[in-house]
């Protein structure tokens, strides 16, 4: 718990530990013991370079300390785990803020499984997109976020300035909208990712489809969202989608052709259907 890491937090600011890996995942820490360990990689005296406290108790005011932290000009750390804890917006907003400031070091920034909403998304969105972040890797599954949230994200990763490859989305709230906007980012030239993962979301399976063909146009990334559904019948809904958002997405000839396919064998198995009738 708190008291516990108090005890550690004392041990690798003291400048006599040299330790560069830190695991504290599973255990009952909350905001003061977040508070101790941010004092601790603050001090100018600890070699951490990578830090994980999944499954925790920490909240905003315990992700406003660790945020402060890591932007103090003393803190080392490339890594930092903090999923499966309580974060909320305000607790994004703070981290976000430490992720968009060049005295950031990270790289990696692992944020799955708390409770993030389109606000603290926005935040988040703002700072990767800023040209100063240097994450690479981020990872925002299991949260709250939705399509204006995912829309967000979709201007920071096709602004030409986020350094992302990988992006970790799975299990949020997103729509057909908001993955729309979030395929048309990623199929620009200036997005950079190549490790992406939308699934278990709410979109609609032949847009999930569609946008998986889309993105999977660009060389060397690897596209995880559904399953594929081209044995399946289209709903009339799911159509109206897929043409909304084939009309908002710059695709390569190569992927209407598919999409071409995939719609003619939708239509001729409506057809088939409504002769046996």
């Amino acid at each position: 718990g708190d008291d516990g890491a108090h005890y550690i937090a004392t041990a690798i600011g003291s400048g006599k530990c040299s330790l560069t890996e830190l695991d504290l995942e599973d255990n009952r820490i909350g905001d003061c013991g977040a508070r101790h360990i941010a004092t601790a990689i603050e001090s100018g005296k600890c070699t951490l370079t990578q830090l994980h406290l999944h499954g925790n108790r920490i909240g905003d005011e315990g992700a406003r300390h660790i945020a402060a932290a890591i932007v103090s000009g003393k803190c080392f750390i490339t890594q930092l785990n903090l999923s499966g804890n309580r974060i909320g917006d305000f607790g994004a907003r703070h981290i976000a803020t430490a992720i968009g400031s060049e005295s950031c070091l990270l790289t990696q920034l692992d944020l799955i499984a708390n409770q993030i909403g389109d606000e603290g998304t926005r935040h988040i969105a703002v700072a990767i997109g800023s040209g100063q972040c240097s994450l690479t890797q981020l990872g925002l599954s299991e949260n709250r976020i939705g399509d204006d949230g995912a829309r967000h994200i979709a201007t920071a990763i096709g602004s030409g300035k986020c350094k992302l490859t990988e992006l970790y989305l799975s299990a949020n709230q997103i729509g057909d909208r908001g993955a729309g906007d979030i395929a048309t980012a990623i199929e620009s030239d200036k997005c950079v990712i190549t490790q992406f993962d939308l699934n278990a979301n709410v979109v609609c399976d032949c847009v999930s489809e569609v946008i998986s063909m889309a993105v999977s146009q660009r060389q060397n990334i690897g596209v995880v969202v559904v399953k594929s559904v081209t044995s399946r019948r289209w709903t009339r809904d799911e159509l109206k989608a897929f043409l909304f958002l084939s009309s908002q997405c710059r695709w390569p000839a190569a992927v209407h052709l598919i999409i071409t396919l995939l719609l003619d064998e939708t239509i001729v198995q409506r057809k088939r259907r409504d002769c046996k009738r």
